[in-house]
């Protein structure tokens, strides 16, 4: 084994490392940071185990997904709101990286009403408190200082309207229902 870890040694020095698996002497590039395997070896090796063990595959991403709930969400959403960009042809600019500080910054709450926002994982329909993008001024776009995240029952009833529109609609409402009650 000493002498294994030696010529490892005096590979690296000349960029390159012995595979563990197919015993070849190949460049530093060949492998990952720190796999003994070489590309193809470790491919190979990955392949077969995802084959063999999808239990446990479907286990560790069930348990990312809970450790990094936001981020899985915004990221498995992230085309989803790029493709209604297109289909209404407006603008669009959205990183995951902005939609999940934008949640961070809304402590996961709507914008419109305070809820607290619901994540789902397109297990099936949303609920009326299940988490939304809206778009403030709805013909600019999906863009970075437009949108906000909102119920889903909020963003259902507040359609194509733009966010000033939609609280003189709500305005509205409650003075003809108060007028209604007295």
């Amino acid at each position: 084994m000493k002498g294994l870890i030696r010529e490892n040694k005096e590979l690296h020095k000349h960029n390159q490392k012995l595979c563990s698996v197919c015993g070849q002497v190949l460049p530093l590039t060949e492998f990952g940071a720190k796999s003994s395997k070489c590309k193809p070896c470790y491919n190979a090796w990955y392949s077969k185990d995802r084959k063999d063990n999808p239990q446990r595959y479907e286990d560790m991403k069930k348990r990312y997904i809970a450790k990094n709930e936001i981020f899985s969400y915004v990221v498995s959403r992230l085309s989803d709101f790029r493709s209604r960009a297109r289909e209404f042809n407006v603008p669009f600019d959205l990183t995951s990286k902005y939609l999940e500080e934008l949640w961070n910054d809304q402590s996961g709450k709507c914008y419109y009403d305070g809820t607290q926002l619901k994540i789902y994982q397109h297990l099936g329909k949303p609920t009326s408190d299940s988490a939304s993008l809206d778009r403030l001024i709805p013909s600019e776009g999906y863009v970075q200082g437009n949108v906000v995240w909102c119920s889903y029952w909020v963003n259902t009833a507040k359609g194509e309207l733009t966010e000033l529109e939609f609280r003189d609609a709500i305005s509205r409402i409650l003075n003809y229902s108060n007028k209604a009650e007295g």
